[in-house]
């Protein structure tokens, strides 16, 4: 979207950007009426003649209006003007939880606030018939006096009604936060949102979350199969009594969880008994955009195909070479004229590659002078696993090295991501130390480099497997200029699998098991193996039944 700061929108003066996310922008804006800074959510102008996105917006401006909570991000306001469409809300200095979480547990004090204020709003809402479907650390914004204020139910689905925005089959949701029957595509109900309350609690008193892996659509799978590992493992101090409140609302089967988030506060408070004295939680000193609005920027930019909203991630292994490849093109594009590296640092075909330069997560940087106009910086910071795990973080930086050796990059460094919620800190490392380039990898880090990017605007990003919008013909539109998303093509194989396997067939019937089509990239792949199967027949004169198991849901097509 483009930056519209300085422009008037109705009453509000846009100030300054706060971030983007996949349906909407967010602006600090100035109401010279009430004398007061807003936080905007602004629809881009391309979708404001869609009637299903500007439909969605509208229902949740709608929804927000009608809650009345002091745990729940209120709605001022609502509004249209120079087609684009805006819901404004409070301006809120402090973080959000997300930021506040580290490595370690919470004081229990803390803890026991949180999720009775957080659990409360919940409660209010389920009685609403308002499911959130995102429940997460950075959705729970802290104000100036400590307490949680609950916000974006932009993903919010009304239980009761007829009236439906979201694509029929997609996943909506955060991996590390959602239930097993959310991650399964299935009808939730307000059970879903307890256990992603439960995983908040989890991560609370542990000072993690329950699954880890290396791609987000391998953590829903851990929800939806991995038995639970038991907190005290993390935190040999944990009271019983809180772990059974943990063990229950993290139960895989809905039936086996607390009936309500008000039955779970109820339990965690009996199991925590109140302090005379419970400290607010502290306000963040910095804070990346986004944090400090109505909404963060938590999901990648969904891409409207054929009515199917996804996700943009694909593979592992037989994609290395292709990611090396992206990674290295990427930083030869944005080696500027300026800090050309000098011809005679060319190495030889003979010279060995060069050694990966380790550092721990989020430590200082040691580097040349990256602010040197004379010395090109590159840092890499990977998706959550190591860098020699045979991924895609291992992939993206042997293309990194590939960039130093030959001659484009001056100088290279990657910090390995233990936990998500280290994204926003490990790339600012970088920003922060001069760096001319930052990749990252997986869509995972698609909202904080895209944040980056908006915070550091002389600083090239490139997000492998990541695109921030979609145009209607297919092709990536970043709309932030210094964040470039790179993808697969993946329908292009999927074609030759399909083409062959119609060809080879003598039953005329095949078919291909692609994971989940909440995943773009799987998607894509699928539908290009229906189109090879379909072009195979079309040459040979022959039918060929198509079946494409998605995740858990079987579609047949027959052609």
């Amino acid at each position: 979207m483009e930056d519209i700061t300085g422009k008037q929108l109705g009453p509000y003066q846009i100030v300054a950007p706060l971030g983007e996310g996949g349906m909407a922008a967010v602006y600090k804006a100035y109401q010279p009426s009430m004398d007061r800074y807003v936080a905007l959510k602004v629809l881009p102008r391309r979708f404001a003649s869609d009637p299903q996105f500007t439909g969605r917006f509208q229902q949740e401006a709608k929804v927000l209006a009608k809650l009345q909570h002091p745990h729940i991000l209120p709605v001022f306001d609502f509004g249209q003007a120079d087609d684009y469409t805006f819901i404004a809300m409070p301006f809120i200095e402090g973080g959000t939880l997300a930021r506040l979480m580290q490595d370690k547990p919470f004081p229990l004090e803390q803890t026991r606030k949180i999720i009775s204020q957080v659990g409360d709003a919940l409660d209010y809402a389920h009685a609403h018939g308002l499911i959130h479907r995102d429940v997460k650390p950075s959705n729970v914004l802290i104000d100036e006096r400590g307490n949680c204020l609950l916000m974006d139910f932009g993903l919010a689905k009304i239980v009761e009604g007829s009236i439906h925005f979201t694509t029929s089959g997609a996943i909506m949701g955060t991996p590390a936060y959602m239930s097993p029957e959310q991650g399964l595509g299935q009808t939730i109900d307000a059970r879903s949102d307890i256990y992603s309350l439960g995983v908040i609690l989890y991560a609370l008193t542990t000072g993690r979350t329950p699954y880890n892996a290396e791609t987000p659509m391998a953590v829903i799978i851990k929800h939806i199969n991995d038995p639970l590992p038991p907190p005290h493992k993390f935190n040999p101090d944990l009271p019983d009594a809180i772990e059974r409140v943990i063990l229950k609302a993290l139960a895989k089967n809905p039936e086996d969880r607390f009936a309500t988030a008000g039955e779970m506060v109820k339990a965690l408070q009996a199991a925590i008994p109140e302090n005379a004295h419970v400290p607010h939680l502290e306000k963040t000193v910095e804070k990346p955009a986004g944090t400090s609005t109505a909404k963060t920027l938590e999901q990648p930019t969904a891409r409207k195909e054929s009515g199917r909203s996804k996700f943009p991630v694909w593979g592992i292994g037989l994609l290395a070479i292709i990611v090396i490849s992206i990674a290295s093109w990427g930083v030869y594009k944005f080696a500027t004229p300026a800090k050309t590296p000098d011809a005679t640092k060319v190495p030889t075909k003979t010279e060995a590659p060069a050694p990966i330069i380790e550092i721990p997560p989020a430590t200082e940087v040691t580097a040349p002078d990256c602010f040197s106009p004379d010395v090109f910086c590159v840092g890499f910071v990977t998706e959550v696993g190591g860098i020699d795990d045979k991924s895609f973080n291992q992939s993206a930086w042997e293309g990194v090295q590939k960039s130093r050796n030959d001659g484009v990059a001056d100088f290279i460094q990657f910090i390995e991501t233990n936990d998500a919620n280290d994204y926003t800190r490990n790339i600012n490392t970088f920003a922060d130390t001069g760096y001319d380039v930052i990749v990252t990898v997986g869509f995972g880090l698609n909202e904080a480099t895209s944040a980056a990017a908006l915070a550091h605007p002389n600083i090239k990003f490139i997000g492998v497997d990541q695109s921030l919008a979609w145009e209607d013909d297919g092709n990536a539109a970043n709309d932030v200029p210094n964040h470039t998303g790179l993808i697969f093509p993946e329908d292009k194989a999927g074609f030759l699998v399909g083409a062959l396997a119609a060809r080879m067939s003598k039953s005329h019937k095949i078919g291909a098991v692609c994971g989940t089509d909440a995943v773009p990239a799987v998607w894509r792949f699928g539908e290009g193996y229906r189109a090879g199967a379909k072009y195979a027949d079309d040459i040979n004169g022959t039918t060929t039944s198509v079946l494409v198991i998605y995740h858990n849901d079987v579609e047949l097509d027959k052609s």
